[in-house]
């Protein structure tokens, strides 16, 4: 299998999703969890959306047992809304069969690129950036802080329990001695 400029329109079209909606779109684990995320999302393929999708290595192990409906469209319609053409635009860019995926040619005469709000003439009229970043690696590590943090309390609790319970004892101890 050969290395076409279609597996770049994919990563344009996840990274395009990610910025309008402000998450990671297929936030997988492993690459097994990722499949099935992108399948949950963009249904199974079939011989009508990807014809050559049964050729590929290891496509029966990848497949649901059943097959899955497209919810991409009514799950982020909504969201999507206020961006006119970029719905439709995001569908081209992750069409799972990358021969039926749209280029970048095409991609930029998609009418998100060609209606208002046009870019400013001055990039600074934007404003500055927001101080927390959207970047995966970054959103990995503050929820790895996250985890960490609560671990820590949890055990400073248990660390508080257990010497309420021993200084318990002492006390019912120190009576049993003075009684």
């Amino acid at each position: 299998y050969l290395y076409t400029t279609s597996v770049d329109m994919w990563s344009v079209g996840c990274i395009f999703a990610e910025l309008l909606l402000g998450r990671v779109l297929f936030p997988g684990k492993d690459e097994r969890e990722q499949v099935h995320l992108i399948y949950k999302a963009l249904g199974t393929p079939n011989a009508q959306t990807w014809p050559k999708h049964r050729d590929l290595p290891l496509a029966a192990e990848t497949m649901p047992s059943k097959a899955l409906p497209p919810v991409l469209r009514p799950k982020y319609a909504r969201k999507m809304k206020r961006y006119e053409g970029a719905l439709e635009l995001v569908e081209r860019l992750l069409q799972l069969d990358p021969e039926a995926r749209t280029s970048a040619e095409v991609a930029r005469g998609q009418s998100y690129f060609l209606l208002a709000p046009r870019p400013p003439a001055d990039l600074a009229e934007l404003g500055p950036l927001p101080e927390e970043s959207l970047h995966e690696y970054q959103t990995k590590m503050k929820r790895k802080a996250e985890r960490k943090a609560e671990a820590e309390r949890k055990a400073a609790q248990q660390r508080a329990a257990e010497a309420e319970a021993t200084e318990k004892a002492k006390g019912a101890k120190a009576a049993e001695v003075v009684g």
